[in-house]
């Protein structure tokens, strides 16, 4: 699913309970993606109760990631993923209540945009970014 149209990042769609599984033709492929760079970021999404495994890249919203966006409720397996959700170039999103797997952490996958709030995402506890499996902050950057 690519959120460019060559003018603007589509805003308000919605993206919900589906299963993204063998997105791999080359470390290029995402399951989300934003391919255009210099339009505005897609705006108002949400991302809801999907299942991401078995792909190159999951979300990869690099370098436009999304704005004022809801990613909710979705399971990130890492067995393969280069990219689980990247929202490099994003802003003001809410991200909560996530299954993600792997290390949270840049190097793992993970990338915030600017003022997102990626408090309440079940994790693998690591470093000083999460307690007891809970996340409170966002991604490192190690």
């Amino acid at each position: 699913i690519d959120f460019q149209s060559n003018i603007a990042g589509n805003p308000l769609c919605t993206i919900r309970n589906n299963t993204f599984y063998a997105f791999d033709p080359g470390t290029t492929a995402a399951c989300i993606k934003c391919s255009a760079s210099g339009i505005d970021q897609p705006g108002l999404a949400l991302i809801e109760h999907n299942t991401f495994m078995g792909c190159d890249n999951y979300i990869d919203m690099n370098p436009s990631g999304f704005k004022n966006s809801v990613i909710r409720y979705n399971t990130f397996h890492a067995a393969t993923a280069d990219e689980n959700f990247d929202n490099t170039g994003g802003t003001d999103c809410q991200v909560y209540g996530n299954a993600m797997g792997g290390v949270y952490t840049n190097a793992g996958g993970y990338v915030a945009g600017s003022g997102d709030d990626w408090s309440g995402n079940m994790s693998e506890a690591v470093g000083t970014e999460s307690a007891h499996g809970w996340t409170y902050t966002v991604p490192a950057a190690g």
